[in-house]
């Protein structure tokens, strides 16, 4: 579970800033990309490091990339929001 963890945090991180074709850019659902990544994330890594699993210096990783993927997401909703 924590490597499970530490890959849906990369992609949490990652997912927002590929390039998508016209169709998904007309549509403003980029900024929030991020989202439905990281929660999982976050509480798969909380999870297996409540537990006695293996896997939890993955798991710690995955959780602090998660806030991370959580902080950049936020960022990109905040600026699109006040975008004129």
């Amino acid at each position: 579970m924590g490597v499970l963890a530490l890959l849906l945090a990369i992609a949490g991180l990652v997912v927002p800033f590929l390039p998508f074709s016209n169709l998904i850019d007309r549509f403003p659902v980029r900024q929030y990309l991020a989202f439905p990544f990281a929660v999982p994330a976050l509480a798969l890594a909380i999870a297996t490091l409540a537990g006695n699993r293996r896997g939890k210096p993955a798991a710690a990783i995955g959780m602090m990339i998660a806030f991370l993927a959580l902080i950049v997401g936020a960022i990109m909703v905040y600026n699109y929001d006040l975008r004129p």
